[in-house]
């Protein structure tokens, strides 16, 4: 707990500021993305590299807040591996941590794996695997900006328990997590004196200034897993964990990202803004005028919609660039999960 203390007195002072792609393809007046990992059936002139500084993100852009993501791009580097989900960038964006299950018989999740680029606007390189354990499904991995711990979800083979959230650590000096993983306590994880789950947690996302821990929990839920946030308290770890009753109401919410300055939140629901339900899961974004203030202005982002279901992951410090996984039908009793980013026209 005291590493961990450490962790989050970290990020209090620093700020937080994935990917060869064949073709962008545009949505929003564009080619609709059918969730596949094909370049040659999205939109887009040929000559123009998917995974090009246009497409993944310029360090130092800027672009409309309020507009669209308008150009969708698939990280065919990092699907490559298998079936990826839960990308997530170091605080400068140039290594990305992600989870790649290459049986797909477990859903999202399994080794974490992490790909390196020399800047904001250059491509990934091959990813590599920096954490693995036969006996665990991993998935949301979390870097912390000093990148020597990992925040992550366990789930261990054939166990009735979890998933749990816990934290990897490691030397400067070796790339690898292999140090054993470290189960958080209460109130994030909740657990009898037997260590036995009373609920299921996972997806966690830490808040760039390091003053809150999101992510999703079954504890008290009604309609399903909803997310919450919990606060650092020094040596003592974590304070109360808090249900986000904004984004909770009529139906479940998953998938927390939190943008640098706190303001924005892009979340996944099945949730219609009616009190309806959508028979797939869709991208939403809720915005608040201060950093500990409730979240409003609630709103689907259309152009992320399609017929798979849809994650969020990711915000770029710059908020021009979401990256996001999405469920695509695999052909057999599984679902192969994919990397995309989404920018904004700067």
């Amino acid at each position: 707990m005291r590493r961990l203390a450490a962790v989050f007195g970290a990020l209090v002072s620093v700020a937080i500021a994935a990917c060869v792609a064949d073709e962008p393809e545009t949505s929003g007046g564009g080619t609709t993305d059918d969730g596949g990992n094909d370049a040659s059936s999205n939109g887009g002139d040929s000559s123009t590299p998917g995974d090009s500084a246009a497409t993944d993100g310029k360090a130092g852009t800027t672009c409309d807040p309020s507009a669209a993501f308008v150009t969708i791009t698939p990280l065919d580097t990092l699907n490559a591996v298998g079936s990826s989900s839960g990308i997530r960038l170091s605080a400068d964006e140039t290594t990305a941590y992600f989870t790649t299950d290459p049986t797909v018989d477990a859903g999202p999740g399994a080794d974490i794996y992490a790909a390196d680029r020399a800047s904001p606007a250059s491509p990934f390189m091959s990813p590599d695997v920096v954490y693995h354990n036969v006996n665990e499904f991993a998935s949301s991995p979390t870097i912390t900006p000093d990148g020597l711990a990992i925040y992550y979800a366990s789930t261990i083979r054939g166990s009735d328990n979890g998933p749990a959230i816990q934290v990897l650590e490691r030397p400067a000096s070796n790339p690898h997590f292999t140090s054993p993983p470290i189960r958080l306590g209460q109130p994030i994880n909740d657990t009898d004196d037997g260590g036995n789950l009373y609920a299921s947690n996972f997806q966690p996302f830490v808040r760039a200034d390091g003053q809150e821990m999101y992510f999703v929990s079954t504890r008290g839920q009604l309609l399903g897993p909803d997310i919450y946030r919990a606060h650092p308290n020094g040596d003592a770890g974590f304070t109360s964990v808090d249900l986000v009753t904004e984004l909770n109401i009529f139906h479940s919410s998953t998938s927390p990202v939190v943008s640098a300055d706190g303001l924005t939140i892009y979340f996944a629901s099945t949730r219609t803004l009616d009190g309806g339900s959508e028979t797939n899961v869709n991208v939403y974004v809720a915005t608040r005028a201060d950093p500990n203030g409730a979240f409003g202005n609630m709103r689907r982002l259309d152009e992320l919609s399609v017929a798979h279901d849809t994650f969020p992951d990711f915000i770029s410090r710059d908020m021009c660039t979401l990256y996001f996984h999405r469920g695509i039908a695999n052909g057999g009793s599984g679902t192969t999960y994919a990397l995309y980013s989404a920018t904004k026209t700067p």
